[in-house]
C-alpha cells in the first residue's frame, strides 16, 4: 500500500509548478487539503493485494504528470495530459471495484488531482469536468467536508492557473 508521505511528495511536486507569488498562499492550503484525506484514516483494516495494487496504480500514474519538470515541451504536456486522464480512469475503476475501501476518499481526491493535472497541461475537457465536479460536490451531503474542500481548492487553483 502506498503511504501518505509518497502521495504527498507527488502532490507537492505538482504545487511547486505554481508561480512564486501565489505559492505563499497555495502551498500551505494545498498541503492541508492534500494530506487531510490521506491522514484522516486512523485504523488500517486488511487490504487485499489487488486493491492495494489498484490504488498504487493511481499514484504511479501521478508521477508521469511531472514529465519535463520545469521546462516542459509540447510532447511533455501531451504526456502530462495523458497521465492526468490515466489517473482519472484508474481512480474511477478503483472506486467502482472497491466502493467501500478505506482508500475510496483518497481515490476521489486523486481523481480530482488527475483532472487538475490534465487541465494544467491544456485539456479543456478535464478543466470543465473538474469545475462540474466541484460544483456537484458542494451540494452533495454525502461527500465528506474535507473532500469537498479539497476538490473546491484544486478546482480554484486550476481556474486561477489558466
Amino acid at each position: 500500500m502506498e503511504d501518505s508521505t509518497s502521495v504527498f511528495a507527488e502532490v507537492f511536486s505538482t504545487v511547486t509548478m505554481i508561480p512564486m507569488n501565489f505559492r505563499r498562499f497555495a502551498l500551505p492550503l494545498f498541503y492541508l487539503l492534500a494530506t487531510s484525506p490521506l491522514s484522516a484514516q486512523k485504523e488500517t483494516p486488511e487490504v487485499s493485494p489487488t486493491e492495494s495494487s489498484a490504488f498504487r496504480a493511481i499514484t504511479e500514474a501521478m508521477s508521469k504528470t511531472r514529465q519535463g519538470e520545469d521546462k516542459p515541451t509540447e510532447a511533455d504536456f501531451k504526456t502530462r495530459r495523458e497521465a492526468g486522464m490515466e489517473m482519472v480512469t484508474k481512480a474511477r475503476k478503483f472506486l467502482k471495484d472497491y466502493p467501500a475501501s478505506k482508500n475510496a476518499e483518497d481515490a476521489q481526491g486523486l481523481l480530482s488531482i488527475g483532472l487538475y493535472e490534465a487541465s494544467l497541461a491544456g485539456d479543456s475537457t478535464a478543466a470543465e469536468e473538474l469545475q462540474g465536479r466541484a460544483r456537484k460536490f458542494v451540494n452533495d451531503p454525502g461527500i465528506p467536508e474535507m473532500l469537498k474542500l479539497h476538490t473546491f481548492a484544486v478546482n480554484h487553483i486550476a481556474q486561477w492557473a489558466k
